[in-house]
């Protein structure tokens, strides 16, 4: 038999559109080796190897995996065809339902993007507040900064894969009396993660904000930067409408390292439950049914 009778690499690769690189991957991994390899170098193939390359190329169309294409190619036949295929759809399927949750994160990021986006900085004021679902983790006295940054982290990345960094409500904790009473900014008490009042997070939740009047503040900057700045608008406020905090102060970034790399263009919200006063009982009476 002549060279003729054969293919060279050059024309394998043209008529099945692959390179002569990809033949020679599949000749040194032992998929599809030339029948002979002249004293020049050159490879030829034989009308048997055509055939098997025909098959190798269709299954790869198929995305099919070099491993699972060997194993057919040395137990060829329907059955073997048949469960090949099946494990691929199998894998299809599971690869529409990533995409489609892939897709439904997405929509949640841009959703909650859109809803920061809305929240203006302004001045201190009061509103009535739903009750808020919320999960505390709890930081102790003295912690260092490093410790500190890991359980945010931790937070940040949450034990479930159903909220994102990028849409989570993330923030921490103060005690009221030392941020309204003392001179600095003190150290965070917890952090906290802001979940949605649906069934599914009852098991991740341990605290509750029971519905209420409740103290907003939005400011431009980070917490650390102007609190104490804001700390004083906010004792003024609560001097003039005579309220107090109910219990601790929350801190929520509303623009931060997401978003730009200047932290003068941060947005930040503190937010916290107040009563009169005289108590809780004028503080329901103000509020209309």
């Amino acid at each position: 038999m002549t060279h003729d009778d054969y293919f060279t690499a050059g024309e394998m690769a043209a008529i099945f559109g692959i390179s002569k690189q990809t033949l020679l991957y599949y000749d040194h991994i032992n998929l599809l080796k030339p029948d002979f390899v002249a004293d020049n170098g050159y490879r030829y193939y034989s009308i048997r190897q055509y055939l098997d390359l025909e098959i190798i190329v269709t299954l790869r169309q198929l995305d099919m995996a070099i491993p699972d294409i060997r194993r057919y190619m040395d137990h060829r036949g329907r059955d073997s065809m048949e469960k090949m295929l099946d494990k691929k759809y199998r894998g299809c399927e599971d690869l529409i339902r990533q995409c489609k949750n892939l897709e439904y994160a997405i929509g949640r990021v841009k959703r909650a993007m859109d809803k920061k986006e809305q929240q203006i900085p302004g001045n201190v004021m009061i509103s009535w507040q739903p009750e808020m679902y919320l999960y505390l983790d709890m930081l102790a006295e003295g912690m260092g900064g490093k410790e500190r940054i890991i359980r945010y982290a931790r937070a940040s990345q949450g034990d479930d894969d159903r909220q994102m960094a990028l849409e989570r409500q993330l923030g921490w904790v103060m005690d009221a009396d030392s941020y309204l009473h003392q001179g600095n900014v003190v150290e965070s008490k917890a952090f906290f993660v802001i979940y949605p009042k649906e069934e599914k997070y009852e098991n991740i939740v341990n605290h509750k904000i029971p519905a209420g009047l409740c103290c907003h503040v939005i400011f431009e900057g980070t917490f650390y930067s102007r609190g104490t700045e804001i700390k004083d608008s906010i004792l003024t406020f609560l001097q003039q409408c005579r309220m107090k905090p109910r219990e601790d102060i929350y801190v929520l970034p509303v623009k931060n390292h997401w978003y730009t790399t200047d932290w003068t263009q941060y947005v930040t919200e503190i937010f916290f439950p107040v009563v009169t006063d005289e108590g809780e009982k004028e503080n329901r009476e103000i509020i209309p049914d």
